[in-house]
């Protein structure tokens, strides 16, 4: 099964915070950054499962496998801080335990 994943999924992982702060952020540049780091670790997921010619990608370009979802916000949460809410993370950080083990799924 593949799933799109959606502001509301990453709002359920993220906290209240960090959800309001990006928000505020899109609101006054006028766009939505939430929606440009989902759509781009959407791409980044679908670019792995690609790498091997045994797998086929869904038709939808904004859909990835529902067993990959925690692994996709586990990245986009993580990216969600660092970039648009310019927080460090430090290796000691559980989200930065949770990113790592996402980008060693996607090297497998």
């Amino acid at each position: 099964m593949w799933i799109e994943v959606t502001e509301t999924h990453v709002s359920q992982r993220a906290t209240t915070k960090e959800v309001y702060a990006v928000n505020k952020i899109g609101a006054v540049e006028g766009n939505a950054p939430l929606r440009g780091i989902i759509d781009s670790t959407t791409d980044e997921i679908r670019a792995a499962i690609k790498q091997n010619s045994v797998n086929r990608l869904d038709s939808n370009p904004r859909t990835i496998p529902a067993s990959l979802l925690n692994c996709a916000l586990s990245l986009i949460v993580s990216r969600f801080a660092s970039r648009a809410l310019s927080q460090e993370i430090t290796v000691q950080d559980a989200r930065y335990q949770e990113y790592s083990r996402a980008v060693e799924m996607l090297d497998k």
